[in-house]
């Protein structure tokens, strides 16, 4: 049984891509605002899932992160996350992102399925987030948006941040999730005018070095 959205597909050209949804597209739009590089359906792989054998072709590959990425109008429903663990047992690491807004509360931006060959077991990874590093402007999806693969702040440096801010009182913890600039993308891909008289794509967003020291 196909799940039945309340978003119908809608072929969307943005730039020199034809997108088979305008949510794909937003999606690019976003990626584009913050120079994160992007390649729409990479390539087609044969996995097995159901125990048959179907081709694949991810909407999105991002070489920065090496994660391939599928887009969902919501988060994924069991069939999906099935088909998604078994994709990343061929493929490598597959996030499904479903929400283009500021996490907030409870809802994250996306899920993450990976592998554990030593396991061997799928694995999922909740509460993913798009975070930009303060020092560095570094754009990551971590768990809960804190993210340290740039190598800016380690564990030791957020929980001596947790114990100055539970003795005074006062927010110095630098917000990951809701940077400036990350806003700003949130909001270019939202509000973006996708016609035939504008087809080129969106700059790169003014990257602000040194926002927390």
């Amino acid at each position: 049984m196909h799940r039945k959205y309340e978003i119908k597909s809608k072929m969307t050209q943005y730039g020199s891509v034809i997108f088979k949804s305008i949510l794909e597209a937003r999606w690019a739009v976003f990626f584009d605002s913050l120079g994160i590089t992007y390649t729409y359906e990479p390539d087609c792989f044969e996995v097995e899932t159901g125990g048959r054998t179907v081709t694949y072709k991810p909407d999105f590959f991002l070489p920065d992160l090496s994660k391939y990425i599928e887009i969902k109008p919501n988060k994924p429903y069991e069939i999906e996350k099935t088909k998604a663990a078994a994709w990343s047992k061929h493929i490598g690491d597959t996030i499904i992102l479903f929400n283009l807004n500021p996490p907030s509360g409870n809802l994250e931006n996306g899920w993450e399925f990976s592998f554990s060959e030593i396991q061997n077991i799928p694995m999922l990874s909740k509460c993913l987030c798009w975070g930009e590093c303060p020092k560095c402007s570094h754009i990551d999806l971590a768990e809960d948006g804190e993210l340290t693969s740039c190598g800016c702040f380690t564990l030791n440096d957020f929980n001596n941040m947790y114990e100055v801010e539970e003795e005074k009182g006062i927010c110095i913890t630098p917000n990951f999730k809701k940077s400036e600039r990350l806003l700003t993308a949130y909001k270019k891909a939202k509000t973006f005018k996708f016609n035939s008289n504008n087809l080129s794509r969106v700059p790169m967003l003014h990257i602000q070095l040194g926002l927390f020291k």
